[in-house]
């Protein structure tokens, strides 16, 4: 497939792509981007994917492999951005992340948001030591089947752990009935029936899971104590990765994260307070607060739909975000079987960029190519998205420009 050169449109082949009723917005006060910018998101477990994704958008060369990567001169001045949910649903967590550790040591500026699969993961792994905290004992039973695939894989790989205190901590009705107590004050009482009702599923899931990967429960403490060496652990692989992550990140006028946003924190973002959003979100996780960061604002971030029970999204808020100059937001979570889709929300444009890597959700889905994808912001200020379920380029273009020089670039309204 061609790749878009803001400079030399007309040869390209491209689809426009714009939303069916184009927002009001103040394109005299867009941002522009210091650097092309490139998205990826929702890669679950599946590094061929993200290695085919970052070849096709020429950032590394061809020959480049998963644990050698090569990056072309486009690749080294590109910001990279990875929107969350690496764990579950793929071929190898594993491998992906030790594909990922790989990429940020060549692009330390490599940013990572945090994904709901990711946080869910962890919030299991250090739920294991407040199993007596009705708040948060529940989040490794909560996990759900989809983390029984990365254990097996973990104690495929390491076997039997030498000291394997942790263990897998399963609810029972003791803690459905504190866990309504507890909460009465903090959530809403449809949200904890529902929280309730959806923990039951995932642990039945759950323990029919580990009964079909492992033989006995002893390999899957094994896993789990080693999962916790290598995740929780400062000297662990991966300790590094939840270090890193982001709740939230602006470039030019794109906020980006992993599911959307909400007033509260709009609300924060119109204060200047986006440096303390993400300080308080690592803290929150290096205290394991869980049930803070995952019910709350910042857990928003990575799990709304924007449904009638998640953390609303107004019409407020959305001018709030517009007076900082932020006019879009990118994000995944949602994904789509025909490329990355362009809506609207509450007057922003809103970018939604998971188009269904990995190979196993491919298959249920009966899609037969390979997966691939990449959004990129050119500092140009036009969006162009590519993926292997969409026969042509994507090419949003906000502005007609008049003025080149440099850096200083001068738009119009389309």
């Amino acid at each position: 497939m061609a790749h878009y050169n803001p400079c030399d449109t007309q040869s390209q082949r491209y689809a426009p792509w714009q939303p069916a009723v184009m927002p009001h917005l103040p394109y005299q006060h867009w941002q522009a981007l210091n650097q092309d910018t490139a998205f990826f998101c929702d890669l679950h477990a599946d590094a061929p994917a993200f290695l085919r994704s970052l070849k096709q958008a020429q950032l590394v060369s061809q020959a480049s492999q998963e644990l050698n990567l090569q990056l072309t001169a486009q690749g080294s001045k590109t910001r990279i951005i990875i929107g969350g949910d690496c764990f579950d649903k793929g071929p190898s967590t594993l491998a992906l992340l030790r594909m990922i550790n790989h990429l940020i040591k060549l692009k330390p500026d490599t940013v990572l948001l945090a994904g709901n699969h990711d946080i869910r993961f962890l919030a299991g792994l250090l739920a294991l030591k407040k199993i007596h905290d009705p708040l948060q004992g529940h989040f490794f039973a909560r996990m759900g089947k989809k983390a029984i695939s990365l254990l097996a894989e973990i104690y495929q790989e390491k076997g039997e752990h030498p000291n394997p205190v942790h263990k897998a901590y399963f609810v029972d009705e003791y803690w459905r009935k504190s866990f309504k107590t507890s909460a009465k004050t903090k959530l809403p009482k449809q949200l904890i029936s529902r929280e309730i009702q959806q923990l039951d599923l995932k642990q039945r899931s759950m323990k029919k899971a580990w009964l079909k990967r492992f033989d006995h429960c002893q390999q899957l403490d094994h896993a789990i104590s080693w999962a916790h060496d290598l995740f929780i652990k400062p000297d662990g692989e991966f300790y590094p990765f939840f270090r890193k992550l982001k709740l939230l990140h602006i470039e030019g006028s794109y906020l980006f994260s992993h599911a959307g946003i909400d007033d509260t924190l709009a609300n924060l973002i119109h204060q200047g307070q986006l440096a303390q959003i993400n300080l308080v979100f690592q803290q929150k996780l290096h205290q394991a607060q869980l049930f803070d960061i995952y019910y709350g604002a910042l857990g928003n971030a990575f799990r709304t739909k924007y449904r009638a029970y998640d953390w609303p999204f107004s019409a407020k808020g959305a001018q709030q975000l517009k007076a900082k100059h932020i006019f879009a937001l990118v994000n995944g979570h949602r994904h789509h079987l025909n490329g990355q889709q362009l809506l609207v929300r509450n007057g922003l444009l809103n970018f939604e960029c998971d188009t269904q890597l990995n190979c196993h959700c491919r298959a249920k889905d009966n899609m037969q190519s390979p997966g691939w994808s990449v959004t990129i912001f050119h500092q140009d200020g036009s969006v162009s998205a590519q993926s292997s379920d969409h026969a042509h380029l994507k090419l949003f273009q906000p502005y007609n420009w008049i003025d080149y020089h440099g850096q200083n670039n001068t738009y119009l309204r389309a």
